[in-house]
C-alpha cells in the first residue's frame, strides 16, 4: 500500500525520480563508454604483440625453427598472461600457446587497421566451442637490412613473415567494463543514500508548515479561533500560512461579531418583549380594568411591536447587503433632490430643534440606487435629531469636490469620544441610538453608501458638535468630466 503520510510520498517520489535519473544516466554512459572500453582493451593487445611481432622477426632472421619460436611464445604467454598465436601470412595458426587452434585457418570479422599501429589488425573470429576471441595481429617489417648489416651476416635465404596474434576471449573484454559498473553502482547507490537525506529535509520542509496548518484548521473546527502559523519566507507555502493567519483573524473576529450581535439582539428585543408581555399580562388578568388603562397598555403594545418590527426590517436590510443579495437599481439621479426630500421629511420631526438647508446652483448627478440613497439620509438625519438638544441646530449642505458629491449632515450638542469614532458604524452601538431608534441606522447608511463605492466621513469636536458626510462619485465624473474643485452643484 502507498504510504499516506505526505512526508512519506515526497520522500519516496523524491528518491523514485532521482533513481530513474540515475538509470537513464547510467545507461546512457554505459551505451557511450562501452565501446570505447573495449577499443582501449583492443589497444593494450596490440601494445603487447608489436614488441612480440618485432622479437619473433629477429628470430627468423637468425634462422630460429618454428618449435623454438613457440617455445618464446609460451613463455611470453605465461609470463603476460595472455594467450599467443603464430600465424602465417594467409592467417593459419602455425602455433597456439592454448594448444587448440593450431592448423586453423582464421577467418576475421570486422577486420581493420589499428587506429595507432599501422601494421597491427584487430578483429574477432569465432572459434566454434571456445565461443569468440578478439585476436590482434602484427605483422613485423619485412627487412632488417640495418639490423642485418649490423650482425655483418648475409640476409636470411628465406623469410617466412609470420605474424604474431594475441588472443583473447570477447567475455574478458567486458571484464573492465564490469568493473566499471560496479564502480557506476556503487555511486549510485551513496548517491541515492544522500538524495534520501536531502529529501527528507526538503519532504520536513514542506509538510511540517502544511501539517502546523492542518493542525490549527482542526482547531477552528472544535471552536479555538486563536490560531496563527508562523510565515517564513516568501514562498507559496509561506503565502499560504499569511493567508491561512488573516483568514483565521477574519473568522475570529466574525465570531466575535455574531457573538455580540447574538448579545445586542437580545438586550435590544427583551425591553420590547418585556413591555408586550406585561401589558398583555395586564390586560388579561383585568390589572388595567377601565377603558382608559386598557387603551394606554395597547397603545404600549404597539408602539414596542412596531419598534421591533423596524429592527428586524433593519437586520434583515443589513444582512442582505452586507452578503451582496440586496439589488441595487443603478441609474443616474439627482443627489440635490433626494436630499431635499429627506430634508421635507426631517423637519416635521424636529420638535422644537432648528434645521437649515444649504444647497448649490447646480446638479449633482450620481449613478446609484435613489430609494437605498434616501434611505442614507433618513438614517443620518434621524441621527441627527435624536442627538440634537431641545434648542440646537441641525444643518445640511451639499458641494461638489475633486470629483465627488459631499453631502454633510452637521448637529450641535453632541460628541463623540475618540475611542467610540471606530465603532461609531457598528450594529447597537450605544453611542448612536436612544430610546427611539433601533441601533442600526448608521451600520445601513454606512453599508449602502460603501455598495455605491462611496464613504461616510466623520467630524466631531465638543464646541462644534458631530458631522457626518457623505461622499460618492458623480456620475460624470466616471465618464471622464472632472469638474472644478470646491464647484457647487
Amino acid at each position: 500500500m502507498f504510504p499516506r503520510g505526505l512526508r512519506a510520498q515526497l520522500v519516496i517520489s523524491f528518491v523514485a525520480v532521482i533513481l530513474l535519473c540515475l538509470a537513464l544516466a547510467g545507461s546512457a554512459f554505459a551505451y557511450l563508454l562501452q565501446p570505447y572500453q573495449n577499443q582501449q582493451a583492443l589497444n593494450r593487445l596490440a601494445t603487447m604483440a608489436v614488441p612480440l611481432a618485432v622479437q619473433v622477426r629477429i628470430l627468423e632472421v637468425q634462422g630460429a625453427t618454428p618449435n623454438e619460436i613457440g617455445a618464446f611464445l609460451d613463455d611470453q604467454a605465461d609470463d603476460l598472461n595472455v594467450r599467443l598465436l603464430l600465424l602465417r601470412q594467409d592467417n593459419s595458426v602455425l602455433y597456439d600457446t592454448g594448444a587448440t587452434l593450431a592448423g586453423r585457418l582464421l577467418t576475421f570479422q570486422g577486420t581493420r587497421p589499428n587506429d595507432y599501429f599501422s601494421p597491427v589488425m584487430q578483429g574477432t573470429v569465432d572459434i566454434g566451442g571456445e565461443g569468440t576471441m578478439a585476436v590482434v595481429s602484427v605483422s613485423a617489417p619485412p627487412t632488417f637490412s640495418a639490423f642485418e648489416r649490423a650482425r655483418r651476416r648475409p640476409p636470411a635465404p628465406e623469410i617466412r613473415q609470420y605474424s604474431v596474434a594475441v588472443a583473447s576471449s570477447t567475455s574478458s573484454l567486458g571484464a573492465e567494463w564490469v568493473q566499471v559498473a560496479r564502480r557506476l553502482g556503487m555511486a549510485g547507490l551513496i548517491s541515492v543514500v544522500a538524495s534520501v537525506g536531502v529529501a527528507l529535509v526538503l519532504a520536513r520542509s514542506i509538510s511540517e508548515p502544511l501539517a502546523a496548518i492542518t493542525r490549527a484548521s482542526e482547531a477552528m473546527a472544535r471552536g479555538d479561533y486563536n490560531q496563527r502559523i508562523p510565515a517564513r519566507g516568501s514562498d507559496e507555502i509561506a503565502r499560504l500560512a499569511s493567508t491561512f493567519n488573516v483568514m483565521a483573524e477574519q473568522v475570529a473576529k466574525s465570531n466575535r461579531t455574531l457573538r455580540a450581535f447574538l448579545a445586542d439582539v437580545s438586550h435590544e428585543l427583551r425591553t420590547p418583549l418585556t413591555s408586550i408581555k406585561g401589558f398583555s399580562e395586564a390586560i388579561v388578568d383585568g390589572t388595567a380594568r377601565d377603558t382608559e388603562q386598557i387603551r394606554g397598555a395597547a397603545e404600549i403594545i404597539l408602539e414596542d411591536s412596531t419598534r421591533m418590527e423596524r429592527m428586524v426590517e433593519d437586520l434583515l436590510d443589513l444582512s442582505k447587503i452586507e452578503s451582496g443579495q440586496m439589488q441595487m437599481e443603478n441609474q443616474i439621479v439627482n443627489l440635490g433632490e433626494i436630499v431635499d426630500g429627506a430634508v421635507r421629511r426631517a423637519r416635521l420631526r424636529l420638535d422644537g430643534r432648528e434645521m437649515l438647508m444649504e444647497t448649490g446652483t447646480g446638479l449633482q448627478m450620481i449613478e446609484g440606487d435613489a430609494r437605498r440613497i434616501d434611505q442614507v439620509m433618513d438614517n443620518l438625519l434621524s441621527n441627527a435629531i435624536n442627538h440634537t438638544p431641545q434648542g440646537g441646530q441641525i444643518s445640511v449642505s451639499t458641494q461638489s469636490r475633486n470629483g465627488d458629491a459631499e453631502v454633510r449632515v452637521h448637529n450641535t450638542g453632541s460628541f463623540i469620544r475618540e475611542e467610540d469614532r471606530d465603532r461609531i458604524f457598528q450594529r447597537f452601538f450605544r453611542g448612536s441610538v436612544d430610546g427611539n431608534g433601533t441601533g442600526l441606522g448608521l451600520a445601513i447608511a454606512s453599508e449602502i453608501t460603501r455598495s455605491h463605492r462611496g464613504r461616510i466621513d466623520l467630524e466631531t469636536s465638543e464646541q462644534e458638535g458631530t458631522s457626518f458626510i457623505v461622499v460618492l462619485p458623480l456620475a460624470h465624473a466616471a465618464n471622464g468630466a472632472q469638474p472644478a474643485d470646491g464647484a457647487p452643484s
